[in-house]
């Protein structure tokens, strides 16, 4: 989903053969769009239909990451699913010129992977990112596995002062602790951290 200008929102959703993809270590495409990353920024070129309406979805989104994390974390106890925080803070701009959607701002970019799809192992999952007036990002996930009580996966506050991104630095490089003593990447406890 694209949200623009007044609410206006725009939705594109392609299913693809397995034909349509390549993929290297720094490219992904599917089909005529692709995510390519240089070293210091990841940028999404989308080329899609919107549905119900057709209409072009062509555009870019680029995210600028001021801190990389090193790895991910393990989430269940199982260890089917893991979670890595890649760009707690990034830069991101948009530019759809065809939908008038243009923006600039805050970030954050992460993923999840795993033996299984996240309902299979959860009944839910909270996280939140905040950015701090100190120019900080605090970063929460917590996570209800099935039959278990919820537990803190991750608590992380990560500084920005001094750490800049220009066109030849690539973003810092940080590890990622546990808060809580719950579970940490090797399913033992941890300690939080403060980068």
């Amino acid at each position: 989903i694209l949200y623009g200008p007044g609410a206006r929102k725009r939705w594109s959703m392609t299913e693809r053969s397995g034909s349509s993809l390549r993929r290297s270590r720094c490219h992904f495409h599917l089909g005529p769009s692709r995510i390519d990353w240089d070293g210091r920024t990841l940028v999404a070129h989308i080329d899609e239909r919107c549905v119900p309406l057709p209409r072009r979805m062509r555009g870019t989104i680029r995210v600028i990451p001021q801190v990389l994390t090193e790895h991910s974390l393990v989430l269940d106890h199982q260890r089917r699913h893991r979670w890595h925080p890649i760009a707690p803070l990034a830069r991101v701009e948009v530019d759809f010129p065809g939908l008038g959607t243009h923006w600039a701002g805050h970030g954050y970019l992460d993923s999840n992977d795993g033996k299984e799809a996240l309902a299979d192992g959860f009944s839910g999952w909270d996280w939140t990112r905040v950015r701090l007036d100190s120019g900080e990002c605090a970063v929460r996930y917590e996570a209800r596995e099935h039959r278990r009580e919820a537990h803190r996966l991750a608590q992380v506050r990560q500084r920005t002062r001094g750490v800049g991104v220009g066109p030849r630095q690539r973003p810092a490089q940080m590890r990622l602790g546990v808060a809580g003593g719950e579970l940490d990447d090797a399913g033992e406890g941890g300690a939080g951290v403060r980068v």
